[in-house]
């Protein structure tokens, strides 16, 4: 890897091992687009076929990452498993802090996505008002949330008193979306108990429910934008589909993905995430990915494309315009 420049405002660190998905040259098209974004990725995985300007790239086994990140949090953390590394989000910043020193903001994400414009929320006005900038709006989102670099959230995950016995655990523990939330808003637990036990039963609008609960606790985390994007969207069908243009990075979704106050286009356009078109322990459905549903080569040119890409819950392939 080139030496690190700051060219962005906004770094992103994914450490990922063992192989990449199906989707990861549309995946890394969509971060190209990302004009204020440098992507960092820790990887034992295959060399991709195109790189881009912002995406870069650290090649090491998975045995000597855990040993980096054993050494820099002075905890033993060699997890049988990689999904482990998502409990890590809260603390990448304190691993990769010679990259992150150089950006105004990190963030922290997944693969499972594909990016139409982050700019959406991560704007000029959000960007000097607040310290945490989060795509949900009841909770920290694993899938994406930036953190202002010299700010007290940076290590903040170091105040919860259990964190090194929750970090050597084998099992995955939600540490980023849970326990992360309770220390950057401390009434968490609080707002969810009323939602869950009394809230939940009323409400036909759960998003405002939950701002609304936000927003009585929120002198304790001015500094913090909880904002729901709509990113995970549940296909109602085989032929819903979801369009993503490369030429302009736009995401368009189809008239009936959501209902109600769901169903604000420019809502859906930061990012599409793909948790609800796989094979996932939070949905019981037979309307998902099957092998092969991945229909574009992998060495597509996507810079030269006129057409779009369809995704539906069968397939992702190119529509000819």
């Amino acid at each position: 890897m080139k030496k690190a420049m700051k060219t962005n405002q906004i770094c992103m660190i994914i450490p990922y091992f063992g192989r990449e998905p199906e989707w990861f040259n549309l995946y890394l098209y969509s971060c190209s687009k990302q004009d204020n974004v440098d992507f960092y990725y820790y990887t034992d995985c295959l060399k991709p076929i195109k790189q881009y300007p912002n995406t870069h790239f650290v090649y090491l086994s998975y045995d000597k990452y855990c040993k980096i990140v054993s050494q820099r949090l002075n905890i033993s953390f060699h997890p049988a498993h990689t999904y482990k590394l998502a409990d890590l989000k809260p603390f990448l910043a304190i691993v990769h802090k010679d990259i992150i020193s150089k950006y105004d903001w990190w963030s922290f994400g997944d693969l499972d996505l594909i990016f139409g414009n982050i700019g959406i929320l991560m704007n000029a006005e959000n960007m000097s008002r607040y310290d945490v900038i989060t795509s949900h709006a009841d909770r920290i989102a694993g899938h994406f949330t930036a953190i202002r670099t010299k700010s007290h959230y940076t290590d903040l995950m170091l105040c919860c008193e259990n964190w090194k016995s929750l970090m050597q655990k084998d099992e995955t523990l939600g540490v980023d979306e849970r326990y992360f939330s309770e220390v950057v808003n401390p009434c968490y637990k609080v707002i969810s108990f009323m939602y869950r036990h009394f809230f939940s039963y009323f409400t036909h609008d759960p998003v405002k429910t939950w701002n609304e609960l936000q927003s009585i606790t929120g002198r304790w985390h001015q500094r913090v934008l909880f904002k729901e994007m709509y990113t995970s969207p549940v296909p109602k069908s085989q032929d819903q589909a979801w369009y993503y243009y490369p030429a302009t990075s736009k995401i368009v979704p189809p008239s009936d993905a959501y209902q109600g106050i769901y169903n604000n286009k420019s809502d859906g356009k930061m990012y599409l995430h793909f948790l609800f078109f796989k094979k996932t322990k939070y949905l019981d459905t037979d309307n998902y990915w099957r092998p092969g549903f991945y229909k574009i080569p992998s060495d597509y040119d996507f810079t030269q494309s006129k057409d779009s890409v369809k995704i539906t819950s069968q397939a992702i392939e190119i529509k000819k315009l």
